[in-house]
């Protein structure tokens, strides 16, 4: 089985350069065949990569510890749906997740590209297929997942533990989906700064992966901030933590690229930008994984330090280098590029300040992540840069693009006329100032946070009355606003969802915290509750023991129960945090069992009151459901356009 999987990897190199080859010589010769063949060729590629990867999940159910990644990291004792995540829960086997899901997308784009866009194939074979030889490269190198194991192993070393929860269990196939969608939007840029063609059908294809890809990355980053919430037991979901950064960074360069298109396709300008941030989001992935790869970095998320480091260094250069070449030599003939344009205050002026926003915030992650790197790497200096510096800077961030989505929503393209001002945005603050006027009554809120409150209320409900507008130039005809104009209901549920998302965050910047020690059936005060002790339980499953400490919380004659608990796992001797959380719309109660005496069930309890976290997790429910809406929308409009040369 090992060595059909081993000649599978090199087979799909082998059919991953062939299409490289095709595509370059369509390039000199453009023959129809060529194309075909080098569509077979990918799509044959991703067939011979699932077979090692269908080789490392039947190795690890049946416990084939003759294999070494199997042996390190998975155990005779595992739950079968982590032994499944086992897949990629180390640095070989997430590679090859990266690979596998890489070459099925690459198969799907090349087989299902339309008539309009046929005469990208020969690039898009190119990129297609040096990218899936570079991964498979690696795969047969430097991240091997199939080694054989001499002698064999006995029982299994087993998974990390603390990646044995289940938002860490999905997030990485959710990440990697999202990194790879975005193979196709780099793809088709790449066609269309070499062709100066971005048609109506260009359009459309890349606006779907890249809010595919936007969904994917948006649910990953959030999954890893739910189980930092969960399971880290700090009390917290972002930390602006390298590793965190690293996935963070091509959320902001897509998200960018995706207003930049807006104004591309509505006003004929910033060609060259918008091309530049989609293929810039594309190498961020590749940077990030550097960076979880290299050992160069010290973090809970980080993988050991490998010789994989440096051969994504190589690519990423190499993907630069390409870029920067087809913006230098290439950017300056796109249709629309280099042409004078009166930026009035309008809609495109709007995103213009909203781009200086997220690409001023994407700079300052960049620098915080990469200076510490770059001070050791010159002077071998040490340093770290926390918290403080990115929260110095990251309210000003949201509050201008909090302002940004409000009017900018309100404005047409090109004049920046406003309909019913009064309406649009009188009533939204007088709404806005009601609803803060009430929170700061019936909740402690300091008057920060109230202004925070207002401007992200006003921001909404602006964006409320641009929908009731909408309507009502449509004579309240709701059918017809669903049926030709869901990209514009999807984008205002989108920015919806982002504020109520913003909401959530201003919260983090006030939890309170409190330790407390408990009897068994002792009961004692903490804000606003009675919780009482009702002692230990102990368990154990699979690979797993334990101990959990069961609470009583009683408020206003409601009695909720709730059960933080304390893991060992049978690969480690240390005990894992599993924290207990009553939610509420307004706040969390979260509890940490900090210590535990088995002999008297007495317990020290670290408890936080987490205002708004609930508002984080849902805003990610409605951010999906608005992309999915606007997803289904078509567009008509006919774009910038020249005849392919």
């Amino acid at each position: 089985m090992v060595e059909i999987g081993y000649f599978s990897f090199c087979l799909a190199l082998i059919l991953a350069s062939f299409a490289t080859l095709c595509g370059v010589i369509a390039l000199l010769k453009p023959f129809a065949i060529l194309c075909e063949m080098a569509r077979n060729a990918l799509v044959g590629t991703f067939l011979c990569i699932l077979m090692p990867s269908l080789v490392l999940w039947y190795s690890l159910f049946t416990h084939d510890f003759s294999l070494d990644y199997v042996f390190k990291h998975s155990a005779v004792n595992m739950p079968p749906g982590y032994l499944f995540a086992s897949f990629w829960s180390a640095l070989e086997g997430s590679h090859l997740l990266w690979t596998l899901i890489l070459s099925a997308i690459c198969a799907y784009s090349i087989s299902t590209i339309s008539k309009d866009n046929i005469y990208y194939c020969p690039i898009l074979s190119i990129v297609y297929g040096v990218s899936l030889a570079f991964m498979l490269i690696l795969n047969l190198t430097v991240s091997a997942p199939l080694v054989r194991l001499f002698p064999s192993g006995v029982f299994g070393q087993g998974m990390n533990a603390l990646l044995q929860n289940p938002y860490m269990a999905i997030h990485p196939p959710m990440l990697f989906t999202g990194y790879s969608l975005l193979i196709v939007p780099f793809a088709y840029s790449c066609a269309a700064f070499y062709y100066q063609h971005m048609s109506l059908s260009w359009f459309t294809i890349v606006r779907k992966f890249s809010l595919l890809a936007w969904i994917f990355l948006t649910v990953a980053i959030f999954l890893g901030g739910r189980w930092a919430y969960c399971e880290l037991g700090w009390g917290g979901y972002w930390a602006w933590d390298p590793v965190e950064n690293s996935s963070f960074m091509p959320w902001i360069a897509l998200t960018t690229s995706l207003h930049t298109f807006l104004i591309t396709k509505n006003t004929q300008r910033l060609p060259r930008l918008a091309l530049f941030l989609v293929m810039i989001a594309f190498i961020l992935t590749f940077l990030g994984t550097f960076m979880t790869r290299s050992g160069l970095m010290s973090s809970i998320h980080s993988f050991a330090q490998s010789s994989l480091g440096p051969s994504y260094l190589i690519w990423i250069v190499l993907l630069l280098l390409v870029t920067i070449i087809f913006v230098f030599t290439k950017g300056y003939e796109l249709p629309g590029a280099g042409q004078s344009y009166v930026w009035k205050f309008s809609r495109e002026a709007v995103l213009l300040f909203a781009h200086f926003f997220f690409l001023f915030l994407l700079a300052l992650v960049l620098m915080g992540t990469i200076l510490p790197l770059a001070i050791e790497f010159i002077k071998g200096i040490k340093i770290s840069i926390q918290q403080p510096f990115y929260n110095a800077f990251a309210p000003w961030i949201a509050f201008g693009l909090v302002c940004a989505i409000g009017i900018g929503n309100l404005m047409t393209w090109r004049s920046g006329k406003i309909k019913s001002p009064f309406f649009s945005l009188v009533i939204p603050a007088l709404l806005a100032s009601l609803f803060t006027l009430i929170c700061a009554i019936f909740k402690n809120i300091d008057h920060r946070s109230l202004i925070c409150y207002f401007v992200l209320l006003w921001s909404g409900f602006i964006l409320i009355a641009g929908i009731v507008l909408k309507l009502k130039d449509m004579q309240w005809n709701a059918l017809e606003l669903i049926k030709n104009h869901r990209g514009y209901m999807g984008a205002q549920i989108v920015h919806l969802g982002f504020l109520m998302c913003l909401l959530g965050f201003i919260g983090n910047y006030s939890p309170l915290s409190q330790d407390l020690t408990l009897d068994k059936q002792q009961t004692k005060q903490i804000f606003g509750y009675s919780i009482t002790n009702k002692g230990l339980d102990y368990s154990s499953s699979f690979n797993k023991q334990e101990i959990k400490n069961k609470l009583v919380l009683e408020r206003d004659n409601e009695v909720n129960v709730v059960e933080p608990s304390r893991n060992k796992f049978t690969n480690n001797d240390q005990w894992f945090h599993e924290v207990g959380i009553y939610s509420t719309w307004w706040h969390d109660i979260y509890i940490v069992l900090s210590s535990f005496d088995i002999h008297n069930e007495s317990v020290t309890l670290k408890i936080n009151y987490n205002p708004t976290v609930k508002m984080v997790w849902t805003s990610l429910v409605v951010m999906v459901i608005g992309i999915l809406i606007g997803i289904t929308h078509s567009s008509k409009k006919k774009p910038i356009s020249v005849s392919p040369s």
